[in-house]
């Protein structure tokens, strides 16, 4: 069975960057971003040398109303889990914050 992670989510006033923070939130993270999208995973560091300890802090999205590099968001492991929102893996979650930025017709 997959490890649920509790996460708590922020969202810029013009809902174009999201950050999903793994929770309790770690002190110390560093941005790791991918190659050529606009995307970042956060990574825990150790806070005094900013060596990553090789946890997930979260990860950060700019522009996810209209993102569509899905494949380029790397897979994290675990389920994600805001509230008492069905867990699910962060790219299905992402998917499910981005529909509810979008306008509805």
């Amino acid at each position: 069975m997959a490890k649920i992670i509790q996460a708590s989510v922020t969202i810029s006033s013009d809902g174009e960057v999201v950050t999903v923070f793994a929770e309790p939130t770690p002190p110390y993270w560093t941005a790791d971003p991918c190659a050529d999208c606009l995307v970042a995973v956060l990574r825990e560091t150790d806070g005094e040398c900013g060596r990553e300890t090789g946890k997930i802090a979260g990860i950060e999205i700019i522009g996810l109303k209209d993102f569509t590099q899905w494949d380029e968001i790397p897979d994290l492991p675990g389920l994600w889990q805001i509230g008492g929102a069905e867990p699910l893996p962060i790219k299905e979650l992402l998917k499910k914050i981005q529909s509810s930025l979008r306008p509805r017709p």
